[in-house]
């Protein structure tokens, strides 16, 4: 997923299927987001609760709900705005970039498959995140962070699978969220749209 054609993205849009477990119950729920690199993003979620949309104009952040709309604080702008970078397309534009740190781990082998593992570090957000890359595709196939959840902060991974091409870009179509080995949530992509263009109004709040 690399060369011109990756270098190219300007904007990325996907629409899907998430289910969650919670301690109240299983529900499911639709997602819209689109993220206009690197530093704009506007996502929508229909949840049983109503409909809820999170939105960064690269300055300001804000979400709205049935509540009403509110501002984001300071201090929860760093890890929403390192959901961007912990994205595939922004990660694979920008890791050469001073403000992030590359390490490599460890060569591994799992199931018949050998695996790369990477620490990426990113000094803008604070974000740090260990990556297994299978070293045969070169793909993306888990990331492992602490991330902010409903719980409060906690260590997760991501397992991504199902790579597509999309306009020369090949991308996870399904990534499964886990916390403490224990799946959490699944995301389905059913749609997705690179450099369809954006309209500036998806960022006015």
């Amino acid at each position: 997923s690399g060369g011109p054609k990756l270098a190219a993205v300007k904007d990325l849009r996907e629409v899907g299927q998430m289910s969650m477990s919670t301690p109240q119950g299983d529900f499911s729920m639709t997602t819209d987001a689109t993220i206009q690199f690197p530093d704009k993003f506007a996502q929508r979620m229909v949840t049983p609760m109503g409909e809820m949309s999170t939105v960064s104009d690269g300055k300001a952040m804000w979400m709205t709900t049935p509540q009403g709309v509110r501002d984001i604080p300071e201090s929860q702008r760093g890890e929403l705005m390192a959901s961007v970078v912990r994205n595939n397309i922004f990660l694979l534009q920008n890791f050469e970039k001073p403000r992030f740190t590359v390490q490599f781990l460890k060569e591994a082998v799992e199931d018949s498959r050998k695996f790369n593992f990477v620490l990426v570090k990113d000094s803008v957000t604070a974000m740090s995140m260990k990556l297994a890359i299978d070293a045969q595709t070169s793909q993306i196939v888990k990331k492992s962070y602490r991330g902010r959840t409903m719980g409060g902060p906690a260590e997760i991974d991501e397992i991504l699978s199902d790579y597509r091409d999309v306009s020369g870009v090949l991308l996870p179509f399904k990534t499964i969220f886990q916390q403490g080995g224990k799946k959490v949530a699944e995301l389905t992509v059913t749609e997705v749209k690179i450099n369809a263009g954006v309209s500036e109004k998806l960022f006015v709040k």
